[in-house]
């Protein structure tokens, strides 16, 4: 999820369509905590949350029915000076990063382009609560808000159908649901206030730009503190090499190969041919 370029999850322009979304103690979150608590959450924290003040209501949540990734987006980070800050970043950590690599044979020149595509080597982790973030893009499918999506998309002049919109949210929801009691979880263990958690608008935080679910299984210890935070570059570099190297990244591999590696980190072709390009580079 590159917070340096942009979010990936792409949002329609709202427009109006005459119709309140429900409220009451849960802010409209009333689907999405049945859906959570399913996953094994305790209802009563679940409700703790998402009716604390700092939980915004639920409103109508926008997006659009195929959003898709260009190349064109990446475009600028191809720059003579953005490679040079990118070998930068290499280079101030190659130490760390060359030891990295030989433990786990993914390159330091892709972990450095990895945490330079995506948030600039750290300089920009974003300072959204993913809390609210994560939940939007987790209740997307709620029933009325499928039916607001598709008769707002029609007044734009698109041509989709309510199954197309409904199939769309519920490919987000399957996404997206886990990462809430994922990152409940981490607040348990870590005695942090869920709301504390800040990143992206799209839900990821950190240097990697993880997920919560991502940090729960490949959090890496990498400056031997015994703790896990992907805020530093030593844990950030660790994990990401972890994550690439337990979805299939070993010597050898094709670009091909290469590409499916990095599109399970994020689900967009511009986005791992940018860091290959990057890391060739480099």
């Amino acid at each position: 999820m590159s917070q340096f370029a942009t979010p990936l999850i792409a949002f329609s322009e709202a427009q109006s369509v005459v119709r309140e979304p429900p409220t009451g103690p849960l802010k409209g979150w009333d689907f999405l905590v049945d859906e959570v608590v399913k996953s094994g959450v305790e209802r009563q924290i679940a409700e703790r949350y998402f009716s604390d003040p700092q939980m915004p209501e639920r409103g109508f949540i926008p997006f659009a029915a195929a959003p898709r990734e260009t190349q064109e987006l990446y475009q600028g980070m191809l720059k003579k000076n953005r490679i040079t800050e990118a070998r930068d970043c290499l280079q101030k950590y190659k130490a760390l990063l060359d030891r990295i690599a030989q433990r786990s044979h993914v390159p330091a020149r892709v972990i450095a382009s990895i945490m330079y595509v995506e948030t600039g080597c750290g300089k920009f982790m974003g300072s959204n609560p993913i809390l609210p973030r994560l939940a939007r893009l987790s209740g997307l499918s709620a029933p009325d808000n499928v039916q607001w999506n598709y008769e707002r998309l029609l007044g734009l002049g698109e041509k989709v159908t309510h199954e197309q919109i409904r199939e769309r949210a519920e490919y987000l929801k399957e996404t997206f649901l886990e990462q809430v009691p994922a990152l409940l979880s981490l607040s348990e263990r870590t005695k942090m206030n869920a709301f504390d958690f800040k990143g992206s608008s799209a839900g990821a935080f950190g240097i990697p730009q993880f997920l919560p679910l991502s940090l729960i299984r490949y959090g890496t210890d990498g400056d031997g503190d015994h703790r896990i935070n992907i805020s530093t570059i030593p844990d950030a570099a660790a994990s990401i090499a972890t994550y690439l190297e337990m979805n299939g990244w070993k010597k050898n591999l094709t670009y091909k190969q290469k590409m499916a590696v990095l599109f399970t980190y994020n689900r967009s072709e511009p986005y791992g041919q940018t860091v290959l390009r990057i890391a060739e580079r480099l």
